[in-house]
């Protein structure tokens, strides 16, 4: 296994063989809020330095790479904000929201710290990430400057 490279902006990236790491934290965060930065960008830059370290290309599409890491952010932030309204809501133990941050949230969260990019070969989820593509300029068009 690599180790984890923070050349990009802070951003903590793995890049193994065959697969891409991109820890979901405050530096990922604070990256994509800044107007002109997006998940394209990320796209780009993980492709190049894979290939300089790997001598080979990985074979995934930048724009299914950029859709991966936006539903990761993005479903990380909603467990967040959810989880962060338990102290606001009123009838905390019949809330239908509160019941389902406290199990699936949760997972979820736990799910989404580290965005595992990898090849159709060992990524199973990839196919599901390439379906977006054909779909991409609606998926960035609603997250308009933070895609």
């Amino acid at each position: 296994m690599s180790e984890w490279i923070n050349d990009f902006n802070g951003i903590a990236i793995k890049f193994n063989d065959r697969l891409i790491q991109i820890k979901t934290d405050a530096a990922l965060f604070d990256y994509l809020a800044q107007k002109g930065n997006g998940s394209l960008e990320i796209a780009e830059y993980v492709l190049k330095k894979y290939q300089e370290l790997h001598q080979k290309e990985l074979d995934i599409q930048r724009d299914s790479i950029a859709i991966e890491i936006l539903a990761h952010v993005y479903s990380d932030r909603l467990g967040t904000l959810i989880m962060g309204l338990e102290s606001k809501i009123p009838n905390k133990e019949k809330n239908p929201l509160l019941l389902l941050s406290e199990g699936y949230l949760k997972e979820l969260r736990k799910h989404t710290e580290v965005i595992d990019i990898g090849e159709r070969s060992i990524d199973s989820n990839r196919k599901i990430w390439d379906g977006f593509v054909p779909y991409k300029q609606l998926i960035f068009g609603i997250l308009n400057h933070n895609a």
